[in-house]
């Protein structure tokens, strides 16, 4: 956007014409995707925490979106070439990419590679029966990602943490953090 039109959004996409090595049966092709019980249960711990007496023990819920999430992530082979935009594009030049770009095959993947290392870094543990779900056992922190959004159920100081880490590392927007407070 700009000036005038500060909510216009366009995207440079890619389109893969030719898939290579098993085309849409290649593995890796989709990142995961958590089940829905996974968010109920950020939702019921939270509920279940309310009942405490004690008001810092009380959890509450976060809500982050990585703007922009595939182009943080390093491209998982360094042979994708695309045509660059009209604006930039020079007789018989390409542009080889180093970071996923919506359109590619592999983007999805390489966001999930992305915010899996971040989120290891941090001191998560990646959930043994969905690859979505994530437990920081000192912070007493669970999250769930879908796509590029995240839900997280902690304690308010851990939630604050855990969104400045966002924040630090990538181009984030924090949609809020529920709880019990007024």
């Amino acid at each position: 956007g700009d000036d005038t039109s500060p909510l216009y959004r366009s995207r440079y996409v890619a389109q893969e014409l030719r898939a290579q090595h098993g085309g849409s049966l290649r593995e890796g092709l989709y990142a995961s995707m958590p089940p829905l019980e996974a968010i109920k249960v950020l939702i019921s711990d939270v509920a279940t925490s309310q009942s405490s007496s004690c008001k810092a023990s009380r959890k509450k819920l976060l809500f982050v979106d990585i703007s922009k999430a595939y182009l943080h992530a390093p491209v998982l082979r360094d042979d994708i070439f695309v045509e660059l935009p009209g604006e930039m594009a020079q007789k018989e030049m390409c542009g080889r990419l180093k970071k996923a770009l919506y359109g590619t095959r592999e983007a999805a993947r390489c966001w999930e590679q992305e915010y899996v290392r971040t989120l290891e870094e941090l001191g998560f543990v990646r959930g043994r029966t969905s690859p979505c779900v994530f437990w920081h056992a000192s912070r007493g922190l669970r999250l769930v990602v879908h796509g590029d959004d995240f839900t997280a159920s902690g304690r308010d100081s851990e939630l604050r943490w855990l969104a400045k880490q966002f924040q630090d590392k990538y181009l984030t927007k924090v949609r809020g953090i529920l709880g019990g407070d007024p």
